[in-house]
């Protein structure tokens, strides 16, 4: 019996002993991990507060450019204290303050400030290397994107009293380097909202379209199709299609269809254009018409020479002048007539009777030309069964 009982005995405390090591090892697992997150909320916060000492640096660095603008002192600065004034900082060099004396040379991760200032072309730069920050002995990229967009968090302008200063901060994703650039140039900036900061080269949309425009203005616009209210360019407008309530413009080139109740400018140049009122010092067609030709709808254009022509019951007849010399009479029989060179020639129509012993095929044409004083020469065609049948026409000259 007490044999049994010892063994027992044993038994349960090794059972003990299992369960106490168990436990140690998932509280020692578990401690492991709440120093792990320790370490990480940590590190986050140590990223913020760079940051947040790195936007106030860079604040400093937009101060003093403001008030020194391109007459700023150029070189190579370690540290602070050339942004500390010397009269109210022990350590300061400065002649104003733009830093507190107490600001730190260093950030955390062995972060610290060298600022190189250049002046070139009338801009100004100051451009400050922080380093990379360093974690567990190597240096983190990711610690240097937080530590950046911290920087470019702190989104304050500067614009008095010597010149406008811009930002960017920013960090190579291969070394972790953090690098601030303060500038009197906008190049460095983004577009912002508020129209501070203008483009110095071209956009390329891809494809994609601008809306919500107010005002738009340009020297030369180029584009596929315009819709909007009201349009004015003093420079060249060029577009396949246009669609507006107004267009004022110095130069109008429309490839396509121009569709508006008021077109005015110097030149306009459109294949096919819709307007009620067209003011103009020029307007230039595309192509030249043959007159006599078909046509269709209320349309005017111009031959070879010039000459004003508009679309009458589907032909192109000339238009604008007095004619100082008429020819009407009419031509018998069958044949080629010759009329000579006229301006113009017009007559009744293209006859077609198909009626049997009574067809008639006659029409009048510009053979020719024009020559120098924009006459054609014409002739007509008659062709009837009967020689009493005639085609009436009539001829013109201008002065």
């Amino acid at each position: 019996m007490r044999l049994s009982s010892v063994c027992s005995f044993k038994k349960q405390k090794g059972a003990i002993e299992a369960i106490g090591y168990a436990m140690i090892l998932v509280f020692s697992t578990l401690t492991w991990l709440w120093i792990q997150q320790q370490m990480e909320q940590f590190k986050d916060s140590a990223a913020d507060q760079s940051g947040v000492y790195a936007a106030q640096f860079k604040h400093a660095l937009q101060s003093k450019l403001t008030q020194d603008g391109v007459g700023i002192t150029t070189g190579t600065f370690t540290g602070t204290a050339w942004l500390k004034d010397s009269a109210t900082c022990t350590a300061g060099t400065g002649t104003l303050q733009h830093l507190p004396c107490a600001f730190p040379d260093n950030l955390n991760f062995d972060l610290s400030y060298s600022t190189v200032v250049t002046v070139s072309g009338g801009i100004a730069t100051l451009t400050t290397s922080l380093g990379a920050p360093m974690y567990r002995g190597q240096a983190n990229s990711s610690i240097a994107g937080r530590i950046v967009s911290a920087i470019n968090g702190a989104n304050s302008a500067y614009s008095t009293p010597v010149t406008q200063a811009y930002f960017v901060a920013s960090h190579d994703m291969s070394t972790g380097v953090i690098t601030i650039t303060v500038t009197s140039s906008a190049n460095l900036d983004y577009l912002r909202p508020d129209g501070t900061v203008l483009p110095t080269a071209d956009f390329n949309w891809n494809g994609n379209g601008i809306t919500g425009i107010d005002n738009l203005s340009s020297n030369t616009l180029s584009t596929t199709t315009i819709n909007t209210s009201s349009l004015t360019a003093t420079g060249s407008l060029n577009s396949s299609s246009l669609s507006t309530g107004t267009v004022s413009t110095g130069t109008l080139s429309v490839t396509g269809t121009v569709s508006a109740p008021s077109v005015s400018g110097t030149t306009i140049t459109a294949t096919n254009s819709t307007n009620t009122t067209t003011s103009t010092t020029n307007l230039t067609f595309r192509s030249a018409i043959t007159p006599n030709g078909g046509c269709s709808g209320r349309a005017i254009n111009v031959d070879s020479s010039g000459r004003v022509y508009s679309c009458v019951s589907g032909r192109w007849t000339s238009v604008g002048g007095t004619p100082s010399v008429v020819v009407s009479n009419g031509a018998r029989g069958t044949g080629n007539h010759v009329l000579g060179y006229f301006h113009g020639c017009s007559a009744s129509g293209h006859y077609n009777n198909s009626n049997s012993g009574d067809r008639m095929n006659a029409y009048i044409y510009a053979a020719s030309g024009p020559i120098s004083d924009g006459r054609y020469y014409w002739r007509l065609y008659n062709y009837s069964e009967r020689s009493s049948q005639q085609l009436r026409y009539t001829c013109w000259r201008y002065q």
